[in-house]
C-alpha cells in the first residue's frame, strides 16, 4: 500500500518534476547515460535517482537552479555616498552589468548608481558597451551619475538614456565627459543582470525590491 508519510514518497514528487527540469535545460541530450562529454556527464549527474539521500536531493536542486538554470549568484549591492554628506539617504537604483554575450571571459559584476530614481519595477534599462570615457552627470544636489563607456558618443548616449529615469527635480545637472587615463577599463559589451532600489539610500540596509534581467 502507497502512502505519503515518509521520505520515500516525498522523493518520488521531486523527482518527478526536479528531472523533467533537468532534461529541458539539456534539451540536447536525449540519453540519460551518455558519459562521452562533459554536458552529458552534468546532466546525468544533476538528476535524482531512487537512491539519493534527501541531502543528495537538496545539493542537485541547488546546484542546478542557483548555479544553472537562474544564474543568481548572491552579489551585494550597497547605496552610493556622494561627497556632500548631507542627503546620504536620497534613493537611487543599484544596477548591476555584466558582459553580454555567453561564454566571454568572466570579469566580474559592474556596479552603476543611478541617483533619485523615479521610474517603476523592472525598467527598460540600456545595454552598452565599456571603455575608457567616462561621463559625469552631476545632479542639482551633488549626486552622481557615471558611466565608463567606449567613446564619447556610447557613453553620452547611455546617459542620457540613464537619466531619464531620474527625477526631473534635480535635472539638467551639469554634465561632462573626458577619456580615463592609461585606459583601466575592459571594453566590452555589458547589459543589466540586476537592479536594487533603495527608496532611503544609505539609510537601509536591504533594498526595497529588485529585479533580474537574465
Amino acid at each position: 500500500m502507497t502512502t505519503t508519510e515518509g521520505w520515500e514518497f516525498t522523493q518520488k514528487v521531486i523527482k518527478v518534476g526536479f528531472n523533467r527540469d533537468v532534461r529541458k535545460y539539456f534539451r540536447d541530450i536525449k540519453s540519460d547515460s551518455r558519459r562521452d562529454n562533459g554536458r552529458a556527464v552534468l546532466r546525468n549527474s544533476l538528476l535524482i535517482k531512487d537512491n539519493d539521500s534527501a541531502l543528495q536531493v537538496l545539493n542537485k536542486q541547488m546546484y542546478f537552479y542557483l548555479g544553472l538554470k537562474d544564474n543568481r549568484q548572491a552579489i551585494a549591492t550597497i547605496p552610493e555616498q556622494w561627497a556632500r554628506r548631507v542627503g546620504s539617504n536620497r534613493p537611487q537604483l543599484v544596477i548591476i552589468y555584466r558582459p553580454k554575450l555567453k561564454g566571454s571571459i568572466k570579469t566580474g559584476n559592474y556596479l552603476l548608481h543611478l541617483p533619485h530614481y523615479l521610474g517603476k519595477r523592472n525598467p527598460p534599462l540600456p545595454e552598452y558597451k565599456k571603455g575608457n570615457w567616462q561621463g559625469l552627470l552631476t545632479l542639482k544636489d551633488n549626486s552622481k551619475l557615471i558611466v565608463n563607456g567606449f567613446s564619447p558618443q556610447e557613453t553620452e548616449k547611455t546617459v542620457n538614456s540613464l537619466s531619464r529615469f531620474i527625477n526631473s527635480e534635480y535635472l539638467p545637472g551639469n554634465f561632462k565627459i573626458g577619456q580615463v587615463k592609461n585606459s583601466p577599463y575592459l571594453e566590452i559589451e555589458v547589459k543589466p543582470h540586476r537592479a536594487d532600489y533603495y527608496s532611503q539610500g544609505q539609510g537601509q540596509i536591504e533594498p526595497d525590491w529588485r529585479c533580474y534581467y537574465d
